[in-house]
């Protein structure tokens, strides 16, 4: 599988690009999913200049997994910025940002939101179908014409997570995120291995191989170990 969008290295002999589901176990890829959403979430917030999630601010929402009351948080989410709720919504986004107060009509406030999902069918599935539920609920329900999925990235990403080299080939691996369509932020993990001799190649490709699931499995491994909190309490998500 090649790289999609421009490519992040010059002179690469090896390179594949996969969905974490493929690689490892059902609750391994959704381990490595928290982590990649943390990353994708500080990127996000740096490159709008900073979030404040609320309670902290009522401009962005983050929906934190281990946020229990999820639900009641993104309700007076809402109520903070002017939306009379209804009813309350089925499905929740991963991120939100809103300008304005949120009344119906032409020219109320706006609202961009995003799901986070890895880029394999079951969760590119899924999330399609949450962007039409919460496009249906802001639109139809609520008539807010202003609330729209939004696109970000602009263009692909490619996040250096990973960087190994021996005497055969210098190894790294990328978390790759791009917009699959409005709303809809996918993510994979891809590696790109410059191989230092290239007589020896053949043997090379099972070693690099090995050693990007290696390298994913040790990044499983942080994450269990607190790399998340370390993220999210380290300032990368800018306040």
């Amino acid at each position: 599988m090649e790289f999609q969008g421009s490519h992040p290295m010059s002179g690469v002999v090896l390179e594949e690009c996969r969905s974490v589901s493929e690689l490892v176990t059902v609750q391994q890829a959704s381990e490595f999913g928290e982590f990649a959403e943390a990353i994708i979430r500080a990127v996000y917030c740096e490159s709008k200049g900073g979030c404040a999630p609320f309670p902290a601010g009522n401009e962005d929402f983050v929906d934190f997994r281990e946020d229990i009351t999820t639900m009641d948080r993104f309700i007076h989410y809402l109520a903070a910025n002017g939306m009379a709720v209804t009813s309350p919504p089925l499905r929740i986004p991963d991120l939100m940002m809103v300008k304005g107060e949120l009344k119906p009509g032409l020219y109320s406030g706006g609202g961009l939101y995003y799901e986070i999902k890895p880029n394999s069918r079951s969760g590119v599935s899924d999330g399609q179908d949450k962007i039409f539920v919460l496009n249906d609920f802001f639109q139809r329900v609520h008539k807010l014409t202003g609330v729209v999925p939004g696109v970000w990235p602009p263009t692909p990403v490619y996040h250096l997570i990973n960087r190994q080299s021996n005497g055969l080939y210098e190894l790294e691996v990328f978390l790759h995120y791009w917009s699959f369509m409005p709303g809809l932020i996918v993510y994979q993990i891809c590696y790109t291995a410059k191989v230092k001799a290239l007589e020896v190649m053949d043997n090379v490709e099972q070693a690099v191989k090995g050693a990007f699931l290696a390298a994913l499995l040790v990044l499983i491994a942080a994450a269990l170990a607190a790399a998340l909190d370390a993220i999210l309490a380290g300032g990368l998500i800018a306040t």
